[in-house]
């Protein structure tokens, strides 16, 4: 039996995890079957920097979704990061189970990946406004110079990671129909 201090909010964890899901399809559509437009051609073109920038985002979201529940104390963070070092040492892998173990660092970790992938998606697409204030608020100090709930971290990385995707699907489409002369 897991203790309750750290037995994950179940509700919120289902239903995060089938946000991040939807969004994870949402990315899919985008390059699924022959001709489409981030499927051809060269890396170096804005919306596939972005597209792939946001594919890392929400994997990072997803896992982090499975990691959530995570006491919020130096102590916590180091023996967890201690237990990664030790195991990568051991084993030379990190599997599921060990982000699971050490999930008090391992939860940072994918958020801040996150936190990372989104910050360069919306600069390469050049967005901004007070929509994205929360987020760059927490981009600039940082996960650790931010107090807020690991939850609310999360859905404000993957409002962020939704604003982003809906805008490169206005741009990829923007794009379709100015080639084709419409």
């Amino acid at each position: 039996m897991t203790p309750s201090d750290t037995r994950p909010d179940f509700e919120w964890v289902i239903q995060a995890r089938a946000d991040i899901q939807s969004d994870l399809l949402t990315l899919y559509k985008m390059v699924e079957g022959e001709n489409q437009p981030l499927t051809a051609g060269e890396y170096n073109d804005p919306l596939k920097i972005s597209f792939s920038l946001l594919v890392g985002a929400s994997f990072s979201l997803w896992r982090a979704a499975f990691l959530s529940h995570v006491k919020q104390a130096w102590p916590n963070l180091a023996t967890a990061a201690r237990k990664l070092l030790y195991k990568v040492l051991e084993t030379n892998t990190v599997s599921f189970q060990t982000d699971l173990d050490c999930r008090d660092w391992m939860f940072g970790y994918y958020l801040s990946s996150a936190l990372s992938r989104l910050s360069e998606a919306k600069k390469t697409l050049g967005v901004g406004g007070p929509e994205y204030a929360d987020f760059e608020r927490v981009h600039e100090h940082g996960l650790f110079g931010i107090t807020d709930t690991p939850h609310n971290l999360w859905t404000l990385l993957r409002r962020t990671l939704m604003a982003l995707t809906t805008e490169l699907k206005l741009r990829i489409d923007a794009s379709v129909t100015s080639s084709r002369g419409l």
